[in-house]
């Protein structure tokens, strides 16, 4: 029998070759070393809790890791993304492909199933003598209702990002600049600019009225640092990344509630649960 070490190894080298091939895809020279490390250590986390699932004595303790190993496998989805879109190799005509990639798996489904995988330990800590659909119920219920409260306007309206009142503002900062730019063949001020462009107050998301002058300048110093190069995509994705941050804290509160009842109850848990936990704790801190 081969061991599990060897089996790891091979199954994680397959990967590695794998990412290799990829070096010939569309979209490669944009990759940074940086998410490559951290899809492979992911990828190796999502081999491991296969195993200690098949391996796990307690079948009760097998779901545990099963919701880990999910986790673990979006890895793979997130080197997948990028290679997603227009000039690459997955839906390359599809304008808005790389976008919805991004925002229904890599953003949204990664941190609904971390917040699954976190919350189901922690019930399955806390109501050990529950049938595991019961603690599924329980946690779907918690992480189905905040997934429900942060990410429903990206549900209600897939192009939600592109009319947020700061992308609406930049498109119409963006138009007056390159038009003026054109014509003078120099970048305006934003004084200049703020006595040819329209810019509005907003309330849920709608315009109630026009800006003063004064406030106009302010606006349009705050956004011109997004008119260069792809700096516009961080002004983009920030109600996104301000939601990803908003379920790190409902994570991180869930682990505190997870090491303390271990602390104080040293419930039986499967093997290395309560390292994984910790290491969660530490990306959700980070």
């Amino acid at each position: 029998m081969m061991s599990i070490f060897r089996k790891i190894l091979l199954v994680s080298l397959a990967y590695f070759g794998l990412v290799g091939i990829s070096m010939v895809l569309p979209h490669w020279d944009s990759i940074r070393p940086l998410p490559l490390v951290t899809d492979a250590m992911q990828f190796i986390l999502f081999i491991i809790c296969i195993f200690l699932f098949r391996k796990e004595p307690n079948r009760k303790n097998r779901f545990v890791f099963l919701n880990f190993a999910i986790l673990f496998c979006f890895s793979g989805i997130h080197h997948l993304y990028k290679f997603v879109g227009p000039g690459g190799t997955i839906f390359s005509s599809e304008s808005y492909a790389g976008h919805y990639f991004y925002q229904y798996l890599d953003r949204t489904a990664y941190y609904v199933f971390l917040s699954l995988a976190i919350v189901y330990a922690v019930v399955d800590s806390l109501f050990s003598d529950f049938r595991v659909y019961q603690k599924y119920v329980i946690a779907l219920v918690i992480v189905g209702g905040f997934a429900a409260w942060y990410y429903h306007p990206y549900f209600k309206d897939p192009k939600h990002l592109y009319k947020t009142e700061a992308i609406r503002d930049w498109k119409s900062i963006e138009t007056a600049w390159n038009a003026y730019f054109e014509e003078h063949n120099e970048n305006p001020t934003p004084e200049l600019l703020a006595q040819q462009v329209t810019l509005h107050a907003w309330k849920d998301g709608n315009p109630v009225g026009d800006l003063y002058l004064e406030e106009k300048v302010k606006r349009i110093r705050y956004l011109a640092q997004y008119l260069e190069g792809d700096n516009y995509l961080v002004l983009l994705w920030k109600p996104m990344h301000l939601n990803v941050i908003k379920m790190n804290v409902v994570c991180f509160f869930f682990l505190m509630l997870f090491f303390g009842y271990q602390y104080k109850k040293d419930t039986p848990q499967g093997a290395y649960v309560d390292k994984i936990q910790f290491l969660i704790l530490l990306f959700c801190s980070m």
